[in-house]
């Protein structure tokens, strides 16, 4: 799999988009690497997001 540091033609492949949220709604925006997480079944999406809430332990 190639990334857009080592194949900038990737970041044609980018999703972009737009939602609307709640003022105080968390939200983070992460690498590919921060989800490797999920990808090796570590933690949830909604774990990640709250361990980017509370920020290190």
């Amino acid at each position: 799999m190639s990334s857009a540091a080592t194949d900038p033609a990737v970041a044609e492949h980018a999703l972009v988009g737009r939602i609307d949220l709640q003022p105080d709604a968390p939200m983070a925006v992460l690498s590919d690497g921060a989800a490797r997480a999920i990808d090796f079944d570590l933690m949830t999406w909604a774990e990640l997001l709250s361990a980017a809430v509370r920020g290190p332990a």
